[in-house]
């Protein structure tokens, strides 16, 4: 059991972790979680400024985690009940992405950059605004069965991101272009 932050709240909650700016969409996630049918705790954990984002969320409840250690980062999304990657930039690679899929933890994410292609089938990828992405994360929070099933989903997908199946793929395709002459 990985340790977990004080101030996670108890039962279900949302995360989100990554810089604290507009964006990474933390404006979209915080619209999405006011349109939520129930509510559930928002947590983000991350840096910047967190004024606006309090200021923002207004009455909701949501937390603002700051100087978490790694590890204990990866101990609330394995106790997350889903997380959300609400990026607004073309993200060239979503790290965050790949370590909650690795907790086993569903996933929520904005549909730019490289998200679909490494969220594929193990989450749910909608376009980066307020309506769809709360219509996503309420269909997931109503649905314990579905979350669960993208969350071994997302553990097998993970592992396709480690340096042990990436690595040999890169040799692969540089002996490859070597042989063609290309390199």
């Amino acid at each position: 059991v990985r340790p977990k932050p004080a101030g996670l709240p108890e039962g279900e909650f949302i995360l989100y972790v990554g810089a604290l700016s507009a964006h990474k969409g933390v404006d979209l996630l915080i619209q999405a979680h006011r349109r939520l049918a129930r509510p559930v705790p928002l947590v983000l954990i991350g840096h910047g400024d967190p004024q606006p984002w309090r200021t923002l969320a207004g009455t909701g409840d949501v937390r603002v985690l700051q100087h978490v250690p790694n590890e204990q980062i990866h101990g609330a999304m394995a106790a997350a009940t889903l997380a959300v990657m609400p990026s607004r930039w073309a993200e060239p690679f979503g790290l965050v992405a790949i370590e909650a899929m690795a907790a086993g933890t569903a996933l929520v994410a904005s549909r730019i950059g490289s998200l679909p292609e490494i969220v594929g089938d193990a989450g749910l990828v909608v376009e980066p605004k307020a309506v769809p992405m709360a219509a996503a994360i309420d269909s997931l929070l109503a649905d314990p069965a579905r979350r669960e099933l993208l969350g071994h989903a997302g553990k097998r997908r993970a592992t396709w991101f480690t340096a042990s199946a990436v690595v040999p793929r890169y040799l692969a395709a540089y002996e490859a272009a070597k042989r063609s002459g290309t390199t």
